[in-house]
């Protein structure tokens, strides 16, 4: 198993404190650019935090469809292979240029998709479809 460490300068109550606040939490530890809300009881266990991702690297399962939205923008891990993905999340812990390097293509990937396209897309193939019915 693989493990990173990384050395905070400050002392345990203030890294508490960025714990135990949903919306530091989500920024420092999640790489979250949003936090749209939280249980009234975080950090509770079981406690939730509903979050948008900004530009972060990303690990993802080494499925097909994964594959094809992110391409070369992430990291991959098989989903049964908790070893594998210990593995790459340290290599972006480790790695600033390889986690900086993710952020830039996966920025420029994301620039490849468009919601109103694929809205038009999928109501054609549905009228499409109608059509042949």
């Amino acid at each position: 198993m693989t493990s990173a460490h990384i050395r905070v300068a400050a002392r345990p109550e203030r890294v508490w404190a960025v714990l135990a606040d949903a919306r530091s939490y989500a920024f420092w530890v999640v790489g979250a650019r949003a936090v749209h809300e939280s249980d009234a009881n975080w950090p509770a266990t079981g406690s939730t935090l509903r979050h948008s991702q900004g530009r972060a690297p990303l690990v993802l399962s080494d499925i097909p469809v994964l594959r094809e939205v992110a391409g070369d923008a992430a990291l991959y891990a098989p989903p049964d292979r908790p070893d594998v993905w210990a593995e790459r999340i340290a290599d972006l812990l480790t790695d600033e240029s390889l986690g900086g390097e993710l952020r830039r293509r996966g920025t420029a990937r994301a620039g490849h998709f468009d919601w109103g396209r694929a809205a038009g897309e999928a109501a054609r193939a549905f009228r499409e479809a109608a059509e042949r019915a």
